[in-house]
């Protein structure tokens, strides 16, 4: 784990990505001049409609996917960086892992692939409160057993920066609550997290700050006490994207 540091822990400047668009010609802009920023230590909720850009720059700051314009750092180094990549773990929207192996082999084969073989299973387990239920196998575990076990997996290693795509999607209140408070013991050690949700009013409760995605633009920054100066989530869906 990085110490505290004045430099942003993710950062992105006037980020573009583009893609063609097949049949038509041309391309279209999924990202269209990102910028945003996450601390050492903070959790942002970045929040949108499906198709709005947020899955592609979570994987843009992975080091997954090549941005067209712009700039997009991790602790002061280009996403690009082998260094930054090192620090920064991505947790897709769907994940599916190997439905025979019990939790405790799965973090042991896990923890081996990424070279942390000197990783304790019991205790990974333990910070998502699955140390119970250790032999119990993927097929049988419920979703939110799964979304805690994906959790774990993401922050097998240390990193720096999570990067977490939809992570509350389909979790019942117990489950988000749990969820969450993983994550905020997670912040409590000084690890950035950047998630994305289509649900406002939910990451609002989980996060520090919020920004909203729309059609790859930027339309709104800020914490709780800003979305009500602002009238709400429903004006905040209704404005027209800066440029």
């Amino acid at each position: 784990m990085l110490g505290a540091t004045a430099v942003p822990a993710i950062r992105t400047v006037a980020l573009v990505k583009r893609y063609p668009t097949f049949g038509k010609g041309g391309q279209r802009r999924a990202l269209n001049g990102v910028g945003i920023e996450v601390s050492a230590g903070q959790i942002l909720a970045l929040v949108g409609p499906n198709g709005a850009g947020k899955s592609t720059l979570l994987r843009i700051l992975a080091g997954l996917t090549n941005f067209d314009e712009g700039e997009a750092w991790v602790h002061g180094r280009s996403a690009t960086d082998a260094w930054a990549r090192g620090i920064v773990s991505y947790l897709p929207d769907s994940v599916e892992w190997p439905p025979h192996l019990c939790l405790e082999s799965f973090i042991a084969t896990s923890a081996q692939i990424l070279g942390r073989e000197a990783i304790d299973s019991g205790e990974a387990l333990a910070t998502v409160g699955l140390e119970t239920r250790a032999r119990t196998r993927i097929a049988e575990c419920s979703r939110g057993m799964r979304q805690r076990l994906n959790l774990a997996w993401a922050m097998l290693g240390d990193p720096s920066v999570l990067l977490l795509d939809e992570v509350f999607a389909g979790l019942d209140p117990r489950a988000t609550e749990q969820a969450a408070a993983i994550l905020r013991q997670r912040a409590a050690l000084g690890t950035a997290i950047l998630f994305t949700s289509h649900y406002p009013e939910q990451a609002e409760r989980m996060a520090d700050v919020m920004a909203c995605l729309i059609e790859g633009k930027i339309v709104f920054r800020g914490d709780a006490d800003a979305v009500r100066q602002t009238g709400g989530w429903r004006e905040i869906f209704h404005r027209e994207a800066e440029v």
